[in-house]
C-alpha cells in the first residue's frame, strides 16, 4: 500500500494504490528454499566441496573437507593460497592445471600428501550471468584405502604371475578363475 498525501483547492486529499506482492514474496521463499537445499547438499555430501578465487585463495569448504584436513573449521584456511596444501614436488603440475580451470577447463589431479594420503580433485570454472569466469569449484575425495588396495591388488598379482610353482585361482563351484603362468605351462595352455 501506497499512501500520498496532496493538496487540491486547499484542501487535503490523500490519494493510494495497492500492488500485489504475493508472486514476489513466493519467489524469494522460493529462492531461499533452493539456496537452503543447495547450501544442505554441499554440507551433506562425503567429498570435499571446496571455492578458489582466481588467485588461488581459499573461499569456502564443506565440513567433509576440513575432516579430511583434521580441521575444526574453515576460519583458519579461507582467504589461504590453495598450493599451500600442494606438496612442492606436484606444485607445477597442479599450478598449471589450475591456470587451465581459470581459462575454462574442467582438470583433474591427484595430491599425495607427506601422510601418505592420497586426494583425487577435478576443478572447474564458476561463471556468472555473462559467462565470465569468476573462480573456481573443486570436489575433492579422498582415495587412501582405494589406492592401498589397488597397489596390493597389483603386488598380488605380480608375485602371483612370477612364482614358478602352478598356482590357480577356483570359485566356490569348482570353476577355474585364473592360474599363473606356470600352471598355464604346466597344463600346456598359454593366457
Amino acid at each position: 500500500i501506497r499512501l500520498l498525501q496532496l493538496e487540491q483547492d486547499g484542501r487535503p486529499i490523500i490519494r493510494g494504490s495497492i500492488t500485489d506482492i504475493s508472486e514476489r514474496k513466493r519467489a524469494q521463499e522460493a529462492l531461499r528454499h533452493s539456496e537452503e537445499r543447495l547450501r544442505q547438499l554441499v554440507e551433506s555430501s562425503p567429498f570435499c566441496i571446496h571455492e578458489i578465487d582466481l588467485d588461488n585463495r581459499l573461499k569456502s569448504m564443506n565440513d567433509a573437507g576440513l575432516n579430511m584436513l583434521g580441521l575444526a573449521t574453515a576460519d583458519s584456511i579461507l582467504g589461504t593460497d590453495y598450493l599451500s596444501f600442494v606438496p612442492e614436488r606436484e606444485r607445477p603440475e597442479i599450478s598449471a592445471k589450475l591456470a587451465a580451470a581459470r581459462y575454462g577447463a574442467t582438470v583433474n589431479f591427484q595430491l599425495h600428501l607427506k601422510s601418505g594420503q592420497i586426494f583425487d580433485s577435478t576443478t572447474k570454472p564458476i561463471r556468472d550471468d555473462a559467462g565470465q569466469i569468476t573462480g573456481l569449484i573443486g570436489i575433492t575425495q579422498d582415495i587412501t584405502e582405494r589406492e592401498q588396495s589397488r597397489q596390493r591388488l597389483q603386488l598380488s598379482q605380480f608375485m602371483l604371475d612370477h612364482i614358478t610353482e602352478a598356482a590357480f585361482l577356483v570359485a566356490e563351484d569348482g570353476s577355474l578363475r585364473d592360474a599363473n603362468p606356470a600352471a598355464c605351462r604346466m597344463l600346456g595352455y598359454s593366457r
